[in-house]
Parts: C-alpha cells; structure tokens; sequence
C-alpha cells in the first residue's frame, strides 16, 4: 500500500475548495453583515485532508427565553468575496512555514467579515519520528556553558 503525502499546494487547494463550498452554501451566513458572527476552524492533522468546522452562538432574549433561529441568512457577495481572499492570504502563509502541518486555525468572524483569527500549532512525540529529532542538542541547551554575549 502506497503513502499519500500531501504537499502544501494540494492541501491549500483542497483547504480553499471546502472554504469556499462552506462560506457560499453551508455556512453563508458568516459573510452576512447583520448575522455573520461565529467562529471557522480549518483543522490539519498530520498528512490527512483538511477539515473544516464552524459556530455561532445563540443568545437569550431579553425576557430570558431562547431565540433558537439558526443562521440561514444569505452571504453579500462582496463580503464573501473579502472573506475568501483573506481565507486564503492566511492558508498561503500558514502552510508555507509548516514542515508538518498540525493544527488549527480560528478565524472569528464580526458582522460578516473576519475579525481576527489565532494559530494554534500541535504537535506529538511521533513527530520525532516523521521529521527527525532537532539539531540543537538539548544536553548542550540545559547542562553546557553559557555564552556571555555582554
């Protein structure tokens, strides 16, 4: 059996094909100026496909009962548009640096466009294994002379 190995190209494409079918049909609301506030969470597991998730809140009324309607609301297309673009300047960037791509990326969306978003790499000791241990030596790093550089 053959290992797929995903290379940062493909993983951008196959990102961006499911962020645009998410923003424009399952989840158009985030790009909607009156509803669009919610989080979006591109997932990358270590040389699997990209997953993508996404949420919002429901709030209490004023008279403390719940206003359960969820989000159906159409996208503005220069919204969409913005968002996309952004979408993809952040993935660019983000596989670009990664040797192995393991993680999340938030984007918290306001009033239709993205507000800000969070990096959140991970990592476990198999990794020592796929990419090989460090060329610092950490026996060098805790027990060696220091360098006074003063």
């Amino acid at each position: 059996m053959k290992k797929v190995e995903f290379t940062a190209e493909t993983l951008s494409e196959m990102t961006m094909n499911l962020l645009v079918k998410r923003l424009s049909e399952e989840s158009p609301y985030l790009s909607n100026s009156e509803y669009g506030n919610g989080i979006l969470e591109v997932i990358y597991n270590f040389n699997s496909v990209p997953k993508v998730t996404d949420r919002f809140s429901v709030i209490k009324q004023s008279d403390g009962e719940f206003a359960i309607s969820f989000p159906r609301r159409k996208y503005e297309k220069n919204l969409l548009t913005k968002n996309i673009r952004t979408l993809y300047y952040v993935i660019q960037q983000y596989l670009s640096t990664r040797v192995v791509p393991q993680g999340k990326i938030i984007f918290e969306f306001n009033n239709g466009v993205i507000d800000g978003f969070q990096v959140i790499n991970e990592g476990t000791y198999k990794d020592l294994a796929r990419t090989g241990k460090s060329d610092l030596d950490l026996d060098e790093i805790l027990f060696g002379e220091e360098d006074d550089e003063e």
